[in-house]
């Protein structure tokens, strides 16, 4: 309120009650001490003494007052970017989470792919086993048969020249 107090006095040109009111909100404000209420502070005095005439109390005061509106401004922004880099922080575990997940499940999925695939190579194994083995039955039986008919045929020659001989 001193502050509101040196802007009245200050626009009704009341300079000394200005200036007493600037210095009561100065010291408020130290006590206080509240960076808003001291950077308003700076900024009513750097008006009222340029509307005193005072330019170089009113430069340093302008200082003073861009001074503390930096700091509550990198305050600010140092929060700001705290909160970014947790919430930057907290979306990248996040996402790790996932590509871990995804990672496990592509593995699961090319593990079930390998899988068929070697049942499937294993099961054209049993095929191919199974007709090398018919094959192997058949030529094994058809061997049985010409052997068979190997020793019928001279069998079958002895006895029909037997019978040629005994009817001649």
């Amino acid at each position: 309120t001193y502050n509101m107090m040196t802007a009245i006095y200050t626009r009704l040109f009341n300079h000394g009650l200005a200036l007493d009111m600037l210095e009561k909100g100065r010291i408020l404000s130290t006590r206080l001490r509240s960076d808003d209420l001291l950077s308003e502070n700076k900024r009513q005095a750097s008006l009222l003494y340029a509307a005193i005439g005072d330019h170089r109390s009113g430069l340093i005061s302008f200082r003073k007052y861009r001074e503390i509106e930096d700091k509550k401004t990198t305050v600010v922004m140092k929060g700001r970017l705290l909160e970014l880099e947790k919430a930057y922080e907290e979306e990248r575990k996040a996402l790790e989470r996932k590509v871990g997940r995804l990672y496990w499940i592509l593995a699961g999925i090319a593990g079930l792919v390998a899988a068929y695939v070697i049942f499937m190579a294993f099961r054209s194994y049993q095929r191919q086993l199974a007709e090398n083995i018919a094959l192997n039955r058949t030529l094994h039986m058809e061997s049985k048969l010409k052997l068979f008919q190997a020793r019928v045929n001279p069998h079958f020659l002895f006895n029909s020249l037997d019978s040629v001989i005994q009817l001649g």
